[in-house]
């Protein structure tokens, strides 16, 4: 009986120190999940504002690219007027003149 109570008090003790185990390494575990849950965060939010930094200046070029392409449109359209007027005004001396030459024949 002696013998079989001091194998259950070892048992006891060995089951108290794997218990003691068991909590320090699920403390650890815990702690370990809160830091990297942190480093986690952090790095989701410097992501993030790299990727609305990103979106702003893509926004802004667009924005930019809009502004000359419409500056460019604007311009082909007074070069096309110009050169549209510029036409009709020698279609016109050029009829003025066949005209001319028509009435002294």
């Amino acid at each position: 009986v002696a013998e079989l109570r001091a194998a259950l008090q070892a048992e006891k003790q060995q089951r108290e120190t794997e218990c003691g185990d068991l909590r320090k390494e699920n403390v650890d575990l815990r702690l370990a999940l809160a830091k990297e849950r942190s480093e986690r965060e952090v790095a989701c939010q410097a992501l993030a504002t790299v990727m609305e930094k990103e979106a702003a200046d893509r926004a802004q070029a667009v924005k930019e690219l809009r502004a000359a392409q419409q500056q460019s449109h604007a311009e082909l359209s007074a070069r096309l007027q110009a050169e549209e007027t510029a036409r009709a005004q020698g279609q016109q001396s050029l009829n003025d003149r066949l005209a001319e030459e028509v009435r002294t024949r």
